[in-house]
């Protein structure tokens, strides 16, 4: 991740056992889990 340097960063395809609010307190800025019926915009 440290060679592309996003900004931001949503993991997606996660299994639904984790606990949505725990595991994004637990990953490092920036990085978060995407969630169902989230959007994401991007620019190319």
């Amino acid at each position: 991740m440290e060679e592309v340097k996003p900004k931001r960063t949503f993991f997606t395809h996660i299994c639904h056992d984790l606990p949505h609010e725990a595991t994004n307190a637990a990953l490092p800025p920036g990085v978060q889990l995407a969630y169902d019926g989230m959007k994401l915009e991007f620019e190319i």
